[in-house]
């Protein structure tokens, strides 16, 4: 964690690693001398805005970081497929307007708004009499937190993909092939992999190939009896 804290002469605000503390910096604006103290002198900074949108399948309201910008992942609620937008889709919630508080029987959360105060309701779920207080009982509502990214079987197409296939003569037709396969980006890399898979089955019945995906032809064809 860093130290924060503030130039004595201009004000300018100065982090420092603890490896640091007790050396004489200069300030990087007036370049007056400055100590770096043991401890933070300024308040952390505010925590970064977050990316606020809903579920399209469910409306789930979600909330990310714009580290998350982009990255596909399950709804927490209906787990469908939802990607974080580039800015927040949702207007930014009224912090403070609602009163939230539990039953005192069943412990259901609830919120009410400042008109409600003293109001004596009904809990919804357990139907016992409960009586809105004047400030908040429970801690603000934590954002619904966006799960892991969803995980795909696709991976990068590289530029060749080199095939042995291999043919059975003695087989059925339906069972007399085997295909092997090797994907790379270096062409010396791909035609080294075919010859030694070609030279450890000498004498067998065969069919091989690179292929360059980057410019969409075959760059080899070999076959064998």
């Amino acid at each position: 964690m860093l130290i924060r804290f503030a130039c004595p002469k201009c004000g300018r605000h100065i982090s420092a690693t603890r490896a640091q503390i007790g050396i004489t910096v200069r300030c990087p604006n007036c370049n007056a001398a400055v100590t770096v103290p043991k401890t933070s002198t300024l308040p952390l900074p505010p925590p970064a805005p977050l990316v606020r949108f809903a579920c399209p399948s469910c409306g789930q309201h979600i909330s990310a970081t714009h580290a998350q910008i982009g990255i596909t992942a399950p709804c927490p609620n209906c787990n469908a497929a939802v990607t974080v937008p580039k800015t927040s889709t949702l207007p930014p919630p009224a912090l403070g307007s609602l009163i939230r508080l539990a039953c005192p029987k069943c412990g259901q959360h609830l919120s009410a708004t400042q008109a409600q105060i003293g109001v004596t309701a009904p809990c919804p779920n357990c139907k016992e009499a409960v009586i809105v207080p004047p400030t908040s009982t429970l801690p603000p509502p934590r954002p619904v937190p966006l799960p892991a990214p969803v995980q795909t079987g696709f991976r990068e197409k590289k530029r060749y993909e080199t095939t042995v296939i291999l043919i059975d003569d003695s087989a059925a037709l339906l069972d007399n092939r085997k295909k092997l396969t090797k994907w790379t980006d270096d062409f010396t890399d791909a035609r080294n992999w075919l010859i030694r898979k070609l030279d450890a089955r000498h004498g067998e019945h065969y069919v091989a190939g690179i292929f360059d995906h980057e410019h969409n032809r075959s760059v080899l064809k070999m076959n064998g009896a």
